[in-house]
Order: structure tokens, then sequence, then C-alpha cells
């Protein structure tokens, strides 16, 4: 089957990289990235799959997606530092989050599949700001009722240049995930779900106890490092 993906997040550090697998996959002929203003030169692959849609990310929802789109991924994420305030960054990780997935469900675009990369330790219960952040971000994505949901849920990421202080300090007692390999877990997990293949085998946690958590409806799959590191080595 050949398919069709759509991108939110794609001129980060994850985002770039999920935009490379699909564009080098077989099984993708389309790949659309939303993005709030042109990327710059050699960010994104120039492959002859790929269209960049400049989108208002306040209104995120009324963009056009002219296609089938078989699988979605949501690659947006901030920092309260990066983003200015706590309510700056609740805005673009879980306004826009959700924003993005209502798109997605939308009648007219009928997304039958949402990957959404969140955070170890997210938590929508958690006193502390970027768990409780991430948690909420899932608990809403799941109310919308996806076929099928995925959430990656990586440890420290290895993230190159982009790499944060936090996240460099710590790699000094612990050994990060480059972001290449969940990356390619996503993709090779979108793609065999899109073929209606069984990539869960035991790998993937069952997320109905997330679910329960966070309310959600969707039947989804929660990827830790355990099963992000199996999928990309498979």
């Amino acid at each position: 089957q050949i398919m069709q993906a759509v991108v939110i997040g794609a001129t980060g550090a994850t985002g770039r990289e999920v935009v490379r697998e699909l564009c080098e996959s077989d099984s993708v002929s389309k790949v659309t990235a939303l993005v709030r203003r042109p990327a710059p030169e050699g960010v994104l692959p120039a492959s002859p799959k790929m269209e960049v849609k400049v989108v208002d990310m306040d209104k995120i929802e009324e963009t056009v997606l002219e296609g089938k789109y078989q699988m979605a991924f949501c690659c947006l994420g901030t920092t309260k530092k990066d983003a200015g305030s706590a309510e700056a960054f609740k805005k673009v990780d879980i306004d826009y989050v959700t924003a993005f997935g209502r798109l997605c469900r939308d009648d007219r675009v009928g997304v039958p599949s949402m990957h959404l990369v969140s955070s170890q330790g997210a938590n929508k219960n958690s006193w502390l700001l970027y768990p409780k952040t991430k948690g909420e971000a899932e608990h809403q994505m799941g109310l919308l009722n996806f076929r099928h949901l995925s959430v990656w849920r990586p440890g420290l990421l290895d993230r190159g240049s982009s790499s944060r202080f936090v996240e460099r300090a710590a790699s000094l007692v612990m050994t990060p995930m480059p972001v290449a390999t969940l990356a390619r877990a996503m993709v090779r997990h979108a793609i065999s779900v899109a073929n209606n293949a069984n990539v869960d085998d035991g790998t993937a946690t069952s997320a109905s106890s997330s679910s329960k958590e966070g309310g959600g409806g969707s039947p989804s799959v929660l990827m830790t490092n355990k099963e992000i590191f199996a999928l990309a080595k498979g």
C-alpha cells in the first residue's frame, strides 16, 4: 500500500528525522509538513514527495489538506524557557497539539492513525509543569478517538546541535537516545499499522491504563525506550 503522511513539528530535531525516514520509505508517496514559516534550505529533504504548507498555528484547524492520509505525526514540543512562559509553553504543547489532532480527525481529512511524541514521565496529574503538560496533551489527543493512537515516551534524547542544556548535562551521566532512532521506530510502526499488521507482539505496552489515567478513548499503544529501541533495530 502506498501511503501519505502529514507531520507537524517537522523542522524540530525529531520531526526532521521523521520526515527524512518517510521520504526514504518506498511505502510512502507523499509527505506533507505543516510549518509556521518557510524552512531554511537543507532543513527538510529536497524530495519530490515533499509538500510544505505554511500554516497559522492559531488556526491550524482551518488548514486544507488535499489527499488521503493514512498517518499523522505530531512532533511539536518546546520548553517553558524557549516559549518564554508557562502559558506560552502550554499553548504549544497542549493547544497546538490538540488542534492538530482535531484537524486530522475532521471528516474532510479523516486520518486513521496518530503518532504523538510525548516524554518519559508524562502524567497529567503531576505537580511539575513539564510532565503535567505532556500528560494533558496525551489525554486530549486520546479523547479524539483515533482508530489508532501511539504515544511515544522516550527518555533522554540526543538532538545533536539542537540539544537543550538539561539534555547536554544529563548526557554526562546517562546515554541519550538519538532522535534518528526514535524517528525510525515511529515510521516503521506507523507503516505497519497502516498495513494492518500486528506490530505489538508484546513489544508495545497497551496504553489502556494510560487512557484510563487520562480518560482517553483512542485504542492506543504506549512506546517507551525499550519498545522504541526494539522497533528501530527490527
